[in-house]
């Protein structure tokens, strides 16, 4: 008898897909570590000092401090690239499941903006794959209402023009300054002693504190695309094991 395959089973032919996406998850999980790091260190420069023994200072931070360098837009560049990565190995994947003697490098997904510039690409990129493969790009293409792969395109497409994606600190803080006695009424916030009895007590507000692109929530949006791209992957397993292609799409 011959054994229906376990439909949430990862075929092996994604197996490095699949490994995108979680060196992805790692990833932002590194960059949420990082951002909270970046935090404290503009809290602590902004803490100036006793100017007199009944005065404390704090410091103003120059406009251009808000853009992030180094490690976490390198991360940022990382994330997306992982999850674009992983939609070509799919593609190539289905590719050589259909032409198994495939030795091209040519198959890729396409994420275009629209209709013609879709099909005038699929020509070449999808050419090894069936109707019914094609149709699945096809229906997750930015001009059918596909935001985040359309903003998947955007930031990758900055990297290969050898720039980092923009990451931009929009944090809002409620600061105060009380004894260091009333921490138990102040858990929700950061605490920074700050000497003579006294802390700096601060609540970063639910506003996004840090924004991709000078727009979109990062960490949310990046947290959304990977689930969105592993989403992707999961819907082609049928193809892998030869069961037909359910699926629906609801766009929010």
């Amino acid at each position: 008898m011959t054994k229906s395959p376990d439909v949430d089973e990862p075929p092996l032919e994604l197996a490095d897909a699949l490994d995108r996406v979680d060196q992805a998850k790692e990833n932002l999980v590194s960059l949420r570590e990082e951002l909270n790091k970046f935090l404290n260190s503009y809290v602590r420069s902004m803490l100036g000092g006793w100017a007199a023994a009944d005065r404390f200072v704090l410091l103003v931070r120059h406009p251009s401090e808000r853009i992030l360098t180094g490690r976490q837009r390198v991360l940022t560049a990382q994330i997306l690239e992982h999850l674009r990565t992983a939609l070509d190995y799919m593609v190539f994947q289905l590719s050589v499941l259909n032409t198994p003697d495939l030795t091209e490098h040519v198959p890729q997904f396409i994420i275009a903006d629209d209709e013609s510039q879709f099909h005038a690409q699929a020509k070449r990129r999808l050419r090894y794959l069936t109707d019914e493969q094609r149709s699945l790009v096809e229906r997750l293409q930015p001009y059918h209402g596909n935001e985040l792969l359309g903003l998947l395109a955007t930031l990758t497409g900055q990297g290969k023009h050898r720039y980092l994606p923009l990451l931009l600190d929009s944090t809002s803080l409620d600061i105060g300054f009380g004894e260091l006695a009333q921490q138990d009424s102040h858990q929700d916030c950061l605490m920074y002693p700050v000497g003579n009895g006294s802390a700096v007590f601060v609540k970063p507000q639910d506003t996004p504190m840090f924004l991709l692109a000078d727009k979109y929530d990062a960490l949310a949006y990046l947290n959304a695309i990977s689930a969105h791209v592993e989403g992707i992957l999961r819907a082609s397993y049928c193809f892998f094991q030869g069961r037909p292609l359910r699926l629906n799409i609801v766009w929010r």
